[in-house]
């Protein structure tokens, strides 16, 4: 066993500490603050100083995550934080009944103890203080660290210092087998390392931009306030937390942009309850007596160090945890479970590499680090970038666009979490850090609710106040006229026939009209057809905001047709970006799709990585991210650029319905939403695979789509695949040659029909 140095008695460095004692190490924590845990509750949270931690006082919150994993390893830490006074609350069944859908089995996981800052460390020390083989020193300030060559019997490796231990202030030095930088996110190793010759490590540091306005509130007559939203509630230029605490305490803030001039008046105790007072829901949340004035916490960074750079550490004998290692805006006490899960990685590196092993170890814990616990920052991170960018956008007055598909279902689910019980618990999933969104939104029917419910709805509540109305509560005027909601999207819809409904989605720069020879053909074989024109085109609602022509909100608008429409499942026939949109739905509500055709344009992955030869032919995709050039050249000369280059057979309706300005502009909307040039570079979006049987059908003279675009598609079918390609014809086929196209759409539906009813009457179903 080894001897370990510990720096930082927080809750990771302590955390960290009791773990590997209990493995048998002798473990010594050094901590620069010599305040020791003293008193009940009131006496911690108004008397114990910890300058080394700037959040000390601020809203905290111990995620499900965080009780779970200590629940298994460390019980003893949760039943003392909850003999302190520590609450246990469900992030799921504090909210009303009507939202929560009632208890269902699992709903366990959402349950956690948590408390104020002060009670959280006072418990963790109140352990680490009972545990053999832990001592923590109180009042050391490590200046430097202890380096020489490599331990005995390891090959030393030149230019890599190996850290022995570490040089206190006014004290002697102290000597370890292995030191743990838990010193937090304003550690200073990295410094130290470089001061000793070392290599820096690899850093990457940004400003998070978010500030803080919070306040804590104790009961006045022991009722705790009432939930009715997301401990995380966002809204026009800020958000909101709501945090239960110890006892009868529970804390309340404002988070803002670090930008925003505006808002600093939240600073003042009045300004801030004028403010609050605007907020839905939080009239219990702010009656409650103050225990503290308003607190503002800024500078916050995003910063991740990794200590094996191309493959070499910067040192041996050392190793970083928890915030020491990276950390991220501690909005909702992420960095508390991450780091508690970095902790126990460490446990288990050091089970099966003794620091003997210098180079060994540090490289075994990167690796397990960046497997295990960087995913969690990274996804931390990049919510933390999206939100930020999205309040910037709405103090400018700006629409926030992105190309980054997951910002879409991120904003989607938590739009659909309180519409949905399913929804809200792969919401808490995710928020808890008990699951990834892609587990978390994988349980039957999970996905088509959420883009159901939320890939179009407000982002913000209707009833809550705009960033503009905010500030004059702080400044204590009258507000301005609030901005009237936008007006459901209305889409143009053709309904014939009766029978098996199929849903037929048109391209670009297509209307519902170029599917009339196959409506014709479907409702004469004894099927429904439902031919809308998609948001954009046609006689359907025109946005002018290119946000509103994502992927997600497009597929949102088919599943809340379908439910008008009273259509629990329909034969689904896409072409060109019909077929990219009808793969999209496939996978996303295979609950509501039958089957799949796609005419010309497959699944959307297939279409990316068919090559170079298919970027080639989308050339055109690149001109049409450029407003007001696309348009010109394709209008100019009686649109004889798109006359020519389309090959389109009916080009003179096409052209009549884009002759107006904004018809042209709204068509375009679906390549500048989806398909914007930096796409190319980041990864495709993930998609579940299509779970109905699909069809693929490519003309061999296509002038805008490769075979490969097409036969790709199967790469992403986990049911019965057909490919048929359709020699002599082009893009167009619907139109070209509708007999054919008619009698192949004919044959696949009905197979698949007669394959689903087979199903229906086997002796399994």
């Amino acid at each position: 066993m080894a001897d370990i140095l510990v720096l930082g008695a927080g809750l990771n460095g302590l955390a960290t500490a009791i773990l590997l004692a209990r493995d048998g190490h002798q473990v010594t924590v050094l901590e620069r603050d010599p305040a020791e845990p003293r008193g009940d509750n009131e006496a911690l949270w108004t008397s114990w100083e910890r300058r080394g931690v700037n959040q000390f006082n601020q809203l905290h919150f111990l995620l499900p995550r965080w009780t779970a994993t200590m629940t298994a390893e460390l019980p003893e830490v949760v039943a003392e934080l909850e003999g302190r006074g520590g609450t246990r609350w469900s992030v799921v069944h504090a909210l009303p009944e009507h939202i929560t859908g009632g208890t269902r089995p699992g709903d366990e996981r959402f349950e956690t103890v948590t408390a104020r800052r002060p009670v959280i460390e006072a418990a963790i020390a109140a352990v680490a203080a009972r545990t053999p083989g832990v001592s923590v020193r109180r009042g050391v300030r490590v200046t430097g660290l202890l380096t020489e060559p490599g331990p005995e019997g390891v090959p030393h490796v030149a230019g890599l210092p190996h850290v022995a231990g570490v040089v206190t202030a006014g004290g002697p030095s102290e000597h370890a087998d292995l030191v743990i930088d838990a010193t937090g996110r304003r550690s200073p190793v990295a410094g130290m390392l470089e001061a000793a010759g070392a290599r820096r490590p690899h850093e990457e540091r940004e400003e998070a931009g978010f500030i803080y306005y919070c306040r804590h509130f104790r009961a006045r007559d022991g009722r705790r306030p009432e939930v009715t939203g997301l401990v995380l509630q966002h809204f026009h230029g800020f958000s909101v937390l709501t945090l239960p605490a110890d006892g009868d305490t529970w804390g309340v803030g404002f988070v803002a942009s670090s930008r925003d001039r505006e808002l600093r008046g939240l600073r003042d105790e009045a300004a801030w309850a004028r403010a609050m007072a605007l907020i839905p829901g939080m009239e219990t949340w702010v009656d409650g007596e103050p225990i503290s004035d308003v607190q503002v916490i800024a500078g916050i960074e995003d910063r991740y160090r990794r200590y094996v750079v191309d493959g070499r550490p910067v040192a041996t004998g050392l190793v970083a945890v928890g915030d020491a290692w990276a950390c991220t805006n501690p909005s909702i006490g992420r960095g508390a479970s991450i780091g508690l899960l970095h902790a126990l990685l460490l446990r288990d590196v050091l089970r099966e590499t003794s620091p003997s092993d210098a180079l060994g170890l540090v490289r075994a814990f990167d690796a397990a680090t960046e497997e295990g616990v960087t995913p969690w920052y990274q996804a931390t991170r990049a919510f933390d970038r999206h939100r930020i960018a999205e309040i910037d956008a709405d103090l400018a007055g700006t629409p926030y666009r992105t190309p980054d598909p997951a910002w879409a279902m991120t904003t989607a689910l938590y739009a659909a979490a309180l519409r949905d019980p399913g929804a809200l618990r792969a919401q808490s999933d995710i928020g808890s850090l008990l699951a990834m969104p892609p587990q978390a939104l994988a349980a039957p029917g999970v996905l088509e609710r959420v883009i159901a419910l939320g890939a179009n709805a407000p982002r913000y509540p209707e009833d809550a106040p705009r960033h503009d109305e905010l500030v004059a509560a702080v400044e204590d005027r009258d507000a301005p006229a609030s901005a009237h909601p936008p007006a459901p999207m209305r889409l143009f819809v053709r309904d014939g026939g009766e029978g098996e409904p199929v849903l037929l989605l048109h391209g670009w720069p297509d209307d519902h009209h170029m599917w009339r020879h196959q409506v014709a053909a479907l409702t004469n074989a004894g099927y429904r057809t439902i031919a809308p024109d998609l948001r954009g085109f046609g006689a359907s609602d025109k946005p002018e905001d290119v946000g509103e022509y994502t992927m997600l909100k497009v597929v949102g608008d088919l599943l809340a047709l379908l439910d008008r429409h009273g259509v629990r499942r329909a034969h689904v026939v896409g072409h060109d970006w019909g077929g990219a949109i009808g793969s999209t739905l496939a996978a996303l509500a295979p609950g509501r799709v039958s089957s799949l055709t796609c005419l010309a344009v497959g699944h959307p992955a297939a279409f990316r990585d068919a090559g170079w030869d298919q970027r080639a032919r989308s050339w055109y995709m690149l001109l049409f991210q450029f407003p007001g050039i696309a348009e010109r050249w394709l209008s100019q000369d009686d649109f004889a650029n798109l006359r020519a280059w389309s090959r389109h057979p009916e080009i003179d309706d096409v052209v009549g319905r884009l002759r107006t300005p904004d018809a042209l502009t709204a068509s375009l909307g679906l390549y500048r939403a989806v398909l914007p040039p930096e796409s190319v570079l980041g990864p495709p979006p993930p998609l579940p695979p299509i779970q109905v049987p699909t069809l693929g059908v490519w003309g061999s003279q296509d002038f805008a789509v490769t075979e490969q675009a097409m036969t790709g598609t199967q790469q992403h079918v986990a049911a019965p695949w057909r490919y048929e390609r359709m020699e002599g014809l082009g893009h167009w086929m619907p139109l070209e040659a509708p007999e054919r196209v008619n009698a192949l759409l004919l044959s696949f539906l009905n197979s698949a029909r007669r394959a689903a009813e087979a199903v229906k009457t086997s002796p399994a179903a």
